[in-house]
């Protein structure tokens, strides 16, 4: 595994299937490299699936702010019937249309609870669920928001 992303991968213990390595290879050698638009699993429990996509990785330029992971009511994402995507830098939905069909999902007080339980867990390799986000995100190890205060609906910026 000499590619440099790949070994990224494999470093921060993020999961990548056998043809998404393969399409990595592919396009790390083109010239014209161009980012995923595939999702890494960062967590998964059997009401919770955390993923991060190229958008949510590229630091949007270095605007932090602009920065999210996806979230999804089951550990499987063709059985997840609701996703949403939280801002790493604020406890806030950001407010885009959902890929095939999944209705928006509004965390209730109990699934907050578990999501910040999850955040702050700890991996195989030491670090927690949120340092993992952060680092494959490649944003520096920022303090987690109160995920508690999510709000049940989007707020208009």
């Amino acid at each position: 595994m000499n590619n440099e992303y790949l070994k990224f991968f494999k470093d921060n213990n993020i999961e990548l299937t056998s043809e998404q390595e393969n399409n990595l290879i592919l396009k790390t050698n083109n010239e014209n490299f161009e980012l995923l638009n595939e999702l890494a699993t960062i967590y998964r429990e059997s009401n919770l699936l955390i993923r991060i996509d190229d958008e949510g990785s590229r630091n949007f330029y270095g605007y932090i702010d602009a920065v999210y992971f996806k979230v999804y009511n089951s550990s499987n994402y063709n059985a997840a019937k609701k996703e949403n995507r939280i801002y790493l830098s604020r406890a806030q939905y950001n407010d885009h249309s959902n890929e095939r069909g999944k209705e928006d999902w509004f965390l209730n007080s109990s699934e907050r609870r578990n999501l910040v339980k999850v955040l702050k867990s700890k991996l195989k390799d030491g670090r927690t669920v949120w340092e993992t986000i952060c680092d494959f995100c490649k944003i520096p190890h920022i303090e987690m928001p109160d995920y508690m205060k999510l709000p049940m609906n989007y707020i208009k910026e």
